[in-house]
């Protein structure tokens, strides 16, 4: 049939109406025939000639767009290459094999007829993300040679049928390779640094059972050719993360038997599947193997700590804090955050930004795309990995309720406090060679921002690592650190909603912070959008745009679910790794892989309010704080800190003490829970003061919060206790701090105060008087400055001074007396 060619059927005469042989037929055809006139309204005779009707075909539409990544290594197995869309627009039509062209070296030289081993076709589980362990393989075959044109014709199977049905709802099939399986080509020529690809060249390459054309007219806008990107094979690919989930989970140590005093509170490898804790051995994720004690807190595997020069913690340094080899370089990757001097912290993406317990399990949490939601991290079983996004608030770390993403076309996010450096944990990877990198704004253009790439090598003892001139190491330093970079600080807001990968229209929480119509940075994919309203972007397409030429996955991107909270700005910077081999005089590059897509957000959150307690009186009590209000990047955690204890210890009343970094979804924290690091209860009849700072998702710590109310953990009998000054003397000359004396006490009660300072002949140089409840009179500790000034306002001579504190409260009254000193 030919589309809109008209088709109909005529009787010349009743010769050609068969009967019964002897039976004969009245030249009679009746017309008007219905159910009220079964023998009609008219009669009429032959020739008959019935109605013209239209041929109106099926029309199937195809899209497609490549998912190939710029390289993979020799021998990796089912390589996703295209993505294809088939549709009809009515009923039907079945399809029994794709003939898909080789293209790259190919087309060019009489080589590469080896690059691809096997070419398979795959249908998708409905997810769009390319998954070999869940979608299902409709057929394989290995690439030939026809007329002088390299190429494959897959046949295809479903659930036993020899074709797949293609119906009104979208059909989205995957086309994979084993890329470089064979070391030589047909030639005998080394297949290395050959580039492969395919196309779906015509309309006519898609075939029905018995290799005839399909059923259907091809869509006139939707329709080959679609080919993907030619993929340099490599003696090896830059792996996409770290870190995989299917690899032991790092937790938070608790204290517990067997644990030294001095460990609790630093990241550990989990103790997984011990005898006394088999668990069912899940091997795909490895949350579910983590060993607890009575408490249910995780066990740590102690035998893989790591002192600073990596050697073995248990045996070699167990007095020392035990460090951990994040990404198996031999290196411990642990950091001190802001003013705690003890290395407590990892990043699991290598961002430099604490990982943190986000589930309150004890186990530190990925979260790629910083919706602050639990993601993982699975081996995909063919040398790849699988990644998926949580998109379960209520059920994190559960991959049943994560949304997979593909490991080509996703990046993590990370967000960077500064906008003139960036840094990235590099894979580990087994060869003799060192890495490169480079920062740039898109994909396609991986140095844009660096100008050049930069070797990394090692600079010096204990991991520090930087990125200088071209150097060769012998194994590869995998963390990197890139400066002296613009990056400009983008406007940046959040999807209010998920994203499919062909969603035009979507939800922001704020369209005003965002410089529009442009180009926008949604997740790790780059899109064209402009503004309908406050909060509702649309993507606008153009005529240049690759596929699927809607505006999306543009400037070497593709387009791939969101999940609602990711980040959403209009400049980005990615920075991208490629390892140079080393064998011999000869250096083989791989592929670039952008490792991190970073947005700078230098602004600090608000100051938290002042600590308040929930209780008094008792060794372990609650803490609470009014939040900070965030930045784009969100408060990823609360320093807290706490002074105060023995009353005649200075240091103890006077010095800040970090306690912990806690999670910066609960503005609370318990002194003295154990489930807090090394937290244990406070001492009886003790005063005790706390403040706290918010850290941002970038890294930036917001100013302390004002001073709460002090905490006693007992009835308090004294008056006035733990008087003293500091710095005693000091240098009225001198600014700031060094240029006044504090006066620190303690009060048993919400006490009137006065400060009379007296020269050593007894005249009065000035007094200081202070209510109950307010600093200089509040329960527990007392700060007050005296900046060495008189009463008129003029500075003391200098010499010996005397500070009479004076004390009215409801225990009673009481006088001391403290001697000062004023030197200029």
């Amino acid at each position: 049939a030919v589309q809109n060619d008209l088709v109909g059927i005529a009787v010349r005469d009743g010769s050609w109406v068969g009967l019964p042989r002897g039976d004969a037929v009245a030249p009679v055809i009746r017309t008007g025939i219905n159910r009220s006139l079964p023998l009609g309204s008219g009669t009429t005779g032959y020739p008959y000639v019935g109605t013209d009707v239209a041929i109106s075909p099926i029309f199937l539409s195809i899209t497609g767009f490549t998912v190939a990544p710029a390289g993979a290594g020799q021998g990796q197995q089912n390589v996703a290459l295209l993505q294809l869309e088939l549709k009809t627009n009515s009923d039907f039509v079945n399809l029994a094999a794709i003939r898909l062209d080789q293209i790259g070296t190919v087309l060019s030289t009489t080589t590469g007829q080896g690059d691809f081993s096997n070419v398979s076709v795959w249908l998708d589980n409905r997810d769009r993300v390319f998954t070999p362990q869940s979608d299902t393989r409709l057929g394989s075959t290995a690439p030939a040679t026809s007329a002088g044109v390299w190429g494959v014709t897959v046949p295809l199977a479903h659930n036993g049928i020899p074709y797949l049905r293609v119906t009104t709802a979208a059909t989205v099939l995957f086309v994979s390779a084993d890329i470089g399986y064979y070391s030589v080509d047909g030639n005998n020529a080394p297949t290395l640094n050959h580039q492969a690809g395919l196309r779906l060249n015509h309309f006519s390459d898609l075939l029905a059972p018995n290799g005839a054309p399909v059923a259907a007219a091809p869509d006139p806008a939707k329709r080959p050719p679609y080919e993907s990107r030619t993929v340099t094979i490599m003696p090896l690919s830059v792996p996409s993360v770290s870190i995989s989930s299917s690899a032991v989970p790092i937790i938070v140590t608790r204290s517990q038997a067997g644990v030294p005093g001095h460990a609790v509170g630093f990241p550990a490898f989990a103790e997984v599947d011990a005898a006394n804790c088999n668990n069912g051995g899940d091997l795909t994720n490895m949350r579910n193997n983590i060993c607890r004690d009575a408490h249910a807190n995780p066990i740590p595997d102690q035998d893989k700590w790591l002192c600073k020069d990596g050697r073995q913690w248990l045996s070699a340094c167990p007095g020392e804090a035990p460090l951990l080899d994040v990404n198996g370089d031999g290196i411990p990757d642990n950091f001190s955050v802001g003013e705690s001097t003890r290395p407590l912290f990892v990043s699991l993406i290598g961002d430099g930004v604490p990982a943190r317990d986000l589930t309150n399990t004890g186990v530190l949490d990925m979260d790629l795309n910083q919706d602050g939601i639990v993601d993982m991290v699975f081996n995909n079983g063919f040398g790849g990995v699988q990644i998926m996004l949580g998109n379960d608030v209520t059920d994190q770390g559960n991959a049943a309720k994560a949304t997979p993403v593909p490991d080509q076309g996703f990046v993590p996010s990370a967000w960077s406090a500064k906008s003139g450096e960036i840094r990235a944990l590099l894979p580990m990877i087994s060869a003799t060679g060192y890495y490169q990198v480079a920062v740039g704004e898109f994909y396609d253009n991986p140095a844009s921002f660096s100008g050049s790439w930069s070797s990394v090598t090692l600079l010096g003892g204990e991991g520090s690592l930087s990125v200088q001139g071209l150097g060769v190491q012998e194994t590869a330093p995998t963390t990197a650190k890139v400066g002296n970079l613009t990056i400009p600080i983008p406007g940046t807001t959040r999807l209010a909603q998920a994203l499919t990968q062909d969603t035009t229209v979507f939800a922001v929480a704020d369209a005003a912070a965002l410089n529009l119509p442009g180009v926008i940075f949604v997740g790790s994919e780059i899109m064209r959008a402009e503004k309908v309203n406050a909060s509702t972007l649309r993507v606008v397409a153009l005529d240049n745009d690759p596929p699927p030429g809607n505006g999306r996955g543009l400037r070497g991107s593709a387009p791939i679910v969101h999940m609602s909270n990711e980040p959403v700005s209009d400049r980005a910077a990615i920075i991208f790794a490629r390892f140079v081999s080393v064998d011999g005089a000869s250096q083989t590059v791989s592929a670039a892989r952008p490792i991190l897509f970073y947005r700078p957000d230098p602004a600090p959150p608000s100051a938290p309010g002042p600590v308040q307690p929930l209780e008094q009186g008792k060794p372990s009590y609650a803490l609470r704080w009014n939040a900070a209000n965030p930045p784009v990047s969100g408060v990823l955690a609360y320093e807290v800190q706490e002074r105060g204890g023995e009353p005649d210890n200075i240091a103890a009343a006077v010095l800040w003490r970090t306690l912990n970094l806690i999670s910066g979804k609960q503005p609370s924290y318990t002194v003295g829970d154990p489930n807090f690091p090394g937290e244990g209860p406070r001492p009886a009849s003790m005063y005790y003061g706390y403040r706290v700072r918010a850290l941002s998702g970038a890294g930036v710590f917001s100013p302390w919060s004002p001073l709460g109310a002090n905490v006693n953990t007992g009835v308090a009998n004294d008056i006035i206790s733990g008087v003293s000054n500091y710095p005693n003397p000091f240098d009225t000359r001198k600014g700031g701090a060094s240029g006044k004396t504090t006066i620190t006490y303690i009060l048993g009660a919400d006490s009137d105060v006065t400060i009379t300072i007296y020269d050593l002949l007894g005249y009065v140089v000035k007094t200081l008087s202070y209510g109950p409840a307010v600093e200089g009179g509040k329960a527990g500790p007392n700060f007050v400055e005296w900046d060495g000034r008189n009463g008129s306002g003029v500075l003391v001579s200098k010499g010996g001074y005397i500070a009479r504190i004076k004390v009215k409260s409801p225990n009673g009254s009481s006088t001391v007396i403290r001697k000062i000193g004023v030197i200029h």
